[in-house]
Parts: structure tokens; C-alpha cells; sequence
């Protein structure tokens, strides 16, 4: 590539302005602003805040060595006022160049030509490093093949407007959410929600420039989740907690109710609305049957029009939130020099909340959430299980409402796709009202500590202690915490949701409870794309197939929680026993429970499901 040398020469002309437009184009429709933590930043305390775009752009004078002025060069914020940096996914120059020569054969342009408008005109776009972030799938499959087709130029010209139309088809599902946004910002119709995770190696505590030093290399310090939930044109919430604490669908449907009381606290009617939740594609913590069930019960009893929950595809996922999290780590490493607590990382990002600039979200919420309620074991109660949500084939969106007194789930693969080919009955609001009235009893249980992990904290502690750190709050909360006698807060206020499980409706002015003050508020790719799953529900012998509504399998509640949840019944009915002790001794009872004795419950369930029939369900379309 010797002829690159020869420099940036910029001509007006006919191919640099059709170079211009395809680029413009992949700026705006495939770069991502994902600002990487990476490299030092400023101490400022005017750093986080976006300068004015009505002042002069500071310059940088260079002068030679006698004195007189040879250039002045424009600063990086003359950069980042013109146009943000943003990134491409994983991928080369060269890739990009074959792109465009393949899908516009309109454009007859050399590689150097197109160097030259990417490095002269659109500097700020940039390739992002493999390591950073995964990367999509099926991009990764289409480009393998692309190089696998280097004998036949008109099938790998084919497979390139496939991949194209992959792209284009992830940009429509991104310009969906972006819709949803601008109309939740207006205060319209919809509420929308997104969720996200921080990445937990960028949020170790205790902080202290002390840990630069050598004694503090074989010493591994804990970690912190940072979850943030943005309710768009609404609040912006950051959830923090131990790394001991769970993290799966009881974490997610916590704070999602948290959200949804904020809403009804501040004077925000949900009647008549839709809600979005926008999750990041993960079964373990998002798309999983509590999340579900969570979602059709608030559909079923909140007043909501439909609930939906939606995720982009993986690698294609990065938002606002994922920008956020950008700018938290970056703050946490440059201004966060010293937290010994999870206090002070609390103050110090309601400080970063406070002057971040989201002008459209007013309310700036951190919490601690050290504990939180056993929404998986009560949703069991239920008897629902799912099959086919889970893997690359799944649905993308899954739509709960209330139709009479069944709620309906309807799904599609892409957020972009116009019908919905999968129409399913999720549950009853018979089989909703056979849920405990006062939501779940139990706490989920936390993540146990090995004991070589516990002598690495308590080693951490005795050395922050001594001098000369002398960071003594630090190590007496890591031994509180080992310990477990550390300052429980209290669990996170979703007294709306309770209220609407008490009620079995929405709560209303006529309540002695909580009350709110009604206000006025493409075309699908194929290429790659694998087929969506069929999807299975099966609830208390019934199942509703939208593929095969005479499949071979037949899914049961599960044995441990039917048989936990009917001891703890007896209990607390009969015995007066309080709901938490009688749920672990049910757990203790199943734990001694012999294994042949499990069989032949399993057998007895078996027999009653055959003897009550299978009650099949043809699969009904839109």
C-alpha cells in the first residue's frame, strides 16, 4: 500500500462526493457511539459538561524555534462539535471498500480515492477493537463465507447484498426503538424502559490511589453490580449492589416494579398505556419465564393496554444506556479517586447523575439494593413453562394482553417484522388470583462466598487498615460484609405492584392505598437469519403449540416448588408460621425428601395429567 503515502489531497469532484454519501450513510446507520474507557481523561470539574456551542473553539498556536508562528492547529473539541466519534463493528477498511464497489456499481471508485474521503471527511468514525464488545453472529458467518466465495465473484457479490440486508434490516429494529424513545420523551402514549448492566471490572472497591502499588497486586478486591434503567422522558435510575447479590430475572422484575412505582408517585397514569421494556438479549437475567410471568401479571392487573418486552439482536444492541455506562466508567476512574464504602459510591454517582446531560429525563435516582424479593418462586406458583424462547432462533419481541380473562402472548423474530405469526394463551387471571396476595414471601438467597475468597478479603482489609492508607471505614465494611453483619437496606419500594396484587386490579382513589392523579399525558433480512422457534406453552395440562399443537412432550409444574409451596401453606394456615420460616423448612423437607419417594410423586402427577387428558389448542393467527 505504498501508494497511501502519497498523502491527503482533496478534490472536488463527481466520485469524492458519491464516496462522501455512502459513507454519510454508514455513519449514520451502522456507527454506534460507544465512547470505550480507555486512556486518561480530564480532572476538571467542568469535564462532564458539554461546552457551549456559541463559544470560540480554543486553538493551538505552534510556533518554530526563532519565534515565529508556523501553523495553528484546532483542538479535539473542534472535532466532537462538528460530529460525534462513533464506531464500526468489528471489520477493515478494505471490507467496507469491497462493500460499497459491490452493492453501489454505480460508484467507480479505488481504494486510495476512498481512503482518502474516510480519513478526510469522517476522521471520527473508527473501528472498534474484536476485544471490546461480541460481535454479531450472523455478520461473522457472512463474512466467512464471503472469503470462502474468493473463486466466484457473482456469488460473493450475492452474499454481499445479503449481508447487506442483515444490516439494513438490525438498522430498522434500531430506528423502532429510537420511535418509541422520541414519542416516550414527548410524553405520549407508549413508556418505554431500557435496561442494562455496567460491565463489573470497571467498578472495584474500595478506590484509593494506594492500589497502584506493588503490595496490592496479588490482592483481588470485590466487585459492584451497576444496573441503570432509563424510563425515558421520565428518570434515570442507577441500581447498585454487592457481587454476592443475584442478578437474574428476580433482579430484573425488582427493578422494573421499582420503576413502575416511581411512575405512580409521581402523578403518571399507566390506564390505557403501553409498556416497553427494552433488554438486553441474555436468558439468564432478561429473557427467562420470571421476566414473563412478571409481565403478563402487570398487563393482567396494572390497568396497562399490552406490556412488551423486546430485545435487539446480540451485536447489535448498543444504546444510550451502553453510552452511559461509557461515561460512568470514565468518571468513576478519572474524578472517583477515594470510596471506601458503598455509601460513597453511592453520593458519588448521584453527583455524575446530576450533571449528566439528559435533559429529557428529570428524575436522577440511585439506590442500594442489597436484598431482593423470590420472584422466581412465586411466579412457579403459576404452572406456566415455556419452550423455544431461548437460543439464537428465539423471538426478539413478546407482546402480553388482556383479552376477556385470558392474557394472550404474541410473538415475532425482529423487532422490525410486520405480523405476528405466534399467537399463544400465557395464563388465566384465575390462575393470576391463585397467586399470594402480599407478592413473595422469601428473599432470594445470596451467592455463597468460597474460603479462599473470604481470606482474600479479610488479607485485603488488614492491609488498607495499616499505615499509612489507613482506610479504616474500608475494612471495617469488608468485614461486615464477609460477615455478613453489614447494614441491610431496605428492600426497594414496589408498593404499586403490591397493591395491584392485593387488589387484583389497579389500585384507585377510593384505596387506602398508594393513588396516582390521572394526567394527559422493511422489510425483514433473510440471508442468515435462522427461522424463529417454535414456541411452547404449557400450563396445568393444557399446552398451546403455535408450530405443532400435537407435540410429543408434555411440560409439568415443577415437583420441588409445588411440594415447598404446599408445606409452607399447611404452616402458615395451621401452624402460624410466617412465611419465610415455613418456605425453608418446605426446602429442608424436599432436601430430605428420598429419591425413590420423588418418583413416585412424579409418577402421581403424571398419572393425574393423563387421567385429566390434554387439552389441545389449534394455534390461531392474526
Amino acid at each position: 500500500m505504498r501508494f497511501l503515502k502519497k498523502g491527503l489531497h482533496k478534490a472536488v469532484s463527481s466520485k469524492w462526493g458519491e464516496v462522501h454519501g455512502y459513507l454519510l450513510e454508514l455513519y449514520e446507520c451502522q456507527a454506534e457511539t460507544l465512547p470505550d474507557d480507555a486512556g486518561p481523561g480530564s480532572d476538571d470539574e467542568d469535564a462532564l459538561q458539554h461546552a457551549d456551542e456559541n463559544e470560540s473553539t480554543p486553538i493551538i498556536h505552534i510556533r518554530r524555534a526563532d519565534g515565529t508562528q508556523a501553523q495553528s492547529v484546532p483542538t479535539a473539541e473542534k472535532v466532537t462539535k462538528q460530529r460525534e466519534e462513533r464506531y464500526l463493528p468489528q471489520s477493515t477498511m478494505f471490507d467496507h471498500w469491497k462493500q460499497m464497489i459491490t452493492l453501489r456499481p454505480e460508484i467507480k471508485c479505488s481504494f486510495r480515492l476512498f481512503w482518502q474521503v474516510w480519513c478526510s471527511d469522517f476522521y471520527m468514525m473508527k473501528i472498534r477493537k474484536g476485544f471490546t464488545h461480541r460481535c454479531c453472529t450472523v455478520c461473522l458467518k457472512h463474512k466467512a463465507l464471503i472469503r470462502q466465495l474468493a473463486h466466484d465473484i457473482k456469488s460473493r457479490e450475492k452474499q454481499r447484498s445479503l449481508w447487506q440486508r442483515h444490516i439494513d434490516s438490525q438498522y430498522q429494529d434500531r430506528t423502532l426503538y429510537w420511535h418509541l424513545r422520541s414519542m416516550a420523551r414527548l410524553h405520549k402514549q407508549p413508556i418505554v424502559v431500557i435496561l442494562d448492566g455496567a460491565d463489573q471490572a470497571k467498578f472495584c472497591w474500595p478506590r484509593n490511589r494506594c492500589f497502584a502499588a506493588h503490595q496490592f497486586d496479588s490482592v483481588i478486591r470485590p466487585r459492584l453490580h451497576i444496573v441503570a434503567a432509563i424510563a425515558h422522558g421520565f428518570a434515570d435510575i442507577l441500581a447498585l449492589s454487592h457481587c454476592d447479590v443475584h442478578t437474574g430475572g428476580s433482579a430484573t422484575v425488582e427493578l422494573v416494579a421499582y420503576v413502575l412505582t416511581l411512575f405512580v408517585k409521581q402523578g403518571v397514569s399507566l390506564q390505557g398505556r403501553d409498556l416497553y421494556l427494552q433488554l438486553d438479549n441474555a436468558a439468564s437475567s432478561n429473557k427467562n419465564l420470571t421476566v414473563f410471568a412478571f409481565t403478563a401479571t402487570v398487563a393482567a392487573l396494572s390497568g396497562l393496554s399490552s406490556a412488551t418486552v423486546q430485545f435487539l439482536r446480540s451485536g447489535h444492541s448498543h444504546e444510550d444506556v451502553d453510552q452511559q455506562h461509557g461515561q460512568m466508567s470514565s468518571f468513576t476512574r478519572n474524578r472517583l479517586t477515594e470510596a471506601q464504602t458503598l455509601d460513597d459510591f453511592k453520593t458519588a454517582l448521584q453527583s455524575f447523575l446530576e450533571k449528566l446531560d439528559r435533559p429529557h429525563e428529570p428524575l436522577r435516582v440511585v439506590t442500594i439494593r442489597d436484598e431482593m424479593r423470590n420472584w422466581k418462586l412465586y411466579f412457579e406458583k403459576l404452572g406456566v413453562q415455556m419452550k423455544g424462547h431461548g437460543g439464537q432462533r428465539a423471538p426478539h419481541v413478546f407482546n402480553f394482553r388482556l383479552e376477556g380473562d385470558t392474557v394472550v402472548l404474541r410473538c415475532r423474530q425482529f423487532m422490525s417484522d410486520i405480523s405476528w405469526p405466534c399467537r399463544l394463551d400465557f395464563c388465566s387471571t384465575n390462575d393470576i388470583k391463585q397467586l399470594p396476595r402480599d407478592g413473595p414471601a422469601d428473599l432470594f438467597p445470596r451467592r455463597k462466598k468460597t474460603k479462599d475468597y473470604i481470606k482474600n478479603i479479610f488479607k485485603l482489609a488488614d492491609a488498607v487498615e495499616q499505615k499509612p492508607w489507613f482506610m479504616r471505614r474500608a475494612a471495617q465494611e469488608l468485614r461486615d460484609w464477609v460477615n455478613e453483619k453489614h447494614a441491610r437496606p431496605d428492600l426497594l419500594d414496589i408498593s404499586f405492584i403490591l397493591d395491584c396484587l392485593k387488589l387484583q386490579r389497579p389500585p384507585s382513589r377510593m384505596d387506602p392505598m398508594n393513588f396516582f392523579v390521572d394526567q394527559q399525558a422493511g422489510q425483514r433480512a433473510v440471508g442468515l437469519e435462522p427461522m424463529m422457534a417454535r414456541m411452547v406453552v404449557s400450563h396445568a395440562g393444557r399446552r398451546f403449540n403455535s408450530a405443532n399443537p400435537a407435540g410429543p412432550d408434555h411440560l409439568s409444574p415443577s415437583m420441588e416448588a409445588e411440594f415447598v409451596y404446599s408445606v409452607a401453606a399447611e404452616l402458615v394456615t395451621h401452624h402460624n408460621f410466617s412465611w419465610p420460616n415455613a418456605i425453608s423448612l418446605g426446602e429442608q423437607s424436599w432436601a430430605r425428601f428420598p429419591k425413590q419417594h420423588k418418583n413416585a410423586v412424579k409418577k402421581v402427577i403424571k398419572n393425574d395429567a393423563e387421567e385429566d387428558g390434554m387439552l389441545e389448542m389449534p394455534v390461531r393467527d392474526l
